[in-house]
C-alpha cells in the first residue's frame, strides 16, 4: 500500500462510507452477543475499523503493507500483529471471531484464503466479511485498489461451500448504487481527459451529503441486522459460522 493510498485511507476513514460499513459490522457483533472474544481482523489496513471491533473482544490483526503496519503499530487495541499474505500467514490459534471486510478481492488465490480464514475460527466462530460487488462494475478503480475481482453474492458464497453455515448473506449500499454508476462513470471519463492518471475515485463528499449518505447505510444495516436482505448493492456482506467439527 503506496503511502499516497494510505494517507486517502486515512482522509476517508470517518466518511459515510467508512462509517456505514463499520455500522453494520458493529450491530451484527451486537446482535450475536459478542464480548470478551478472541477476534481477528484480516486486512486491517490503517485501522479504520480497530477502536470499533476492538469493543468485543482481544483484538489481533494481519496486515502486509508496510506503511500500514507503521500505522498500526500505534494501536494500543492490538494484540499481535502478523504481516504475512493470506494463505501463507502461519497463526497457531483459532478465533471466536474473525473480520474480513473488503479483503479478498486483494487476493491472487481467494479460495485459498477462503479456506485459510475458515480454518482459522473455532468451531462454531463467526466470520463477518465484506466484498465488493459486480465485476461489471470493475474499472480503473480497482485496478489502482490491487483489485483481482468483484463479485456477485453468488459467486461470494461459492467460496464458502464446506463445513460453515451461511446466515446471511445481502448486498449492502443499495440506495445510492445509481449515483454510484453515474459518478464512477463520470470519474472515467473525467480520467481520461486528464490524461489517464492513476488516482483512485475518493469517497469523500461535502458535509449535508455525507450525512445523507451516512444515513441511507445506517438505516440499510438496520434492516440487514433486522434480518432482511438487499437484492443488489454495491457490497456484497455475509455472516458465517463454521461448524462443529
Amino acid at each position: 500500500m503506496e503511502e499516497e493510498a494510505l494517507s486517502q485511507l486515512d482522509h476517508e476513514s470517518e466518511t459515510w462510507l467508512n462509517r456505514g460499513r463499520r455500522r453494520l459490522v458493529t450491530l451484527t457483533l451486537q446482535s450475536r452477543g459478542i464480548e470478551n472474544a478472541e477476534i481477528l481482523e484480516v486486512g486491517a489496513g490503517n485501522g479504520a475499523n480497530i477502536k470499533a471491533i476492538a469493543d468485543f473482544g482481544t483484538l489481533d490483526a494481519v496486515e502486509t503493507s508496510p506503511e500500514a503496519v507503521n500505522r498500526l503499530r500505534q494501536y494500543s487495541e492490538i494484540r499481535d500483529l502478523y504481516t504475512s499474505p493470506l494463505p501463507d500467514c502461519q497463526i497457531d490459534k483459532q478465533y471466536d471471531v474473525i473480520c474480513a471486510l473488503d479483503v479478498l478481492e486483494h487476493i491472487d488465490d481467494d479460495a485459498a484464503a477462503a479456506s485459510w480464514i475458515i480454518n482459522h475460527l473455532r468451531p462454531g466462530g463467526l466470520l463477518i466479511a465484506t466484498v465488493p460487488a459486480y465485476q461489471w462494475f470493475f474499472s480503473h478503480h480497482d485496478v489502482v485498489n490491487h483489485h483481482y475481482r468483484r463479485y456477485s453474492a453468488s459467486r461470494f458464497a461459492r467460496l464458502f461451500q464446506t463445513g460453515v453455515t451461511i446466515h446471511k448473506l445481502s448486498y449492502f449500499n443499495a440506495i445510492l448504487l445509481p449515483l454510484a454508476v453515474a459518478s464512477r462513470t463520470a470519474w472515467q471519463l473525467s480520467r481520461k481527459l486528464r490524461g489517464g492518471d492513476d488516482k483512485k475515485q475518493s469517497a469523500s463528499v461535502q458535509g449535508p451529503l455525507d450525512r445523507i449518505f451516512r444515513s441511507c447505510l445506517f438505516g440499510e444495516a438496520r434492516f440487514i441486522n433486522a434480518g432482511g436482505s438487499l437484492p443488489f448493492g454495491l457490497t456484497v456482506f455475509c455472516v458465517i459460522t463454521r461448524d462443529d467439527a
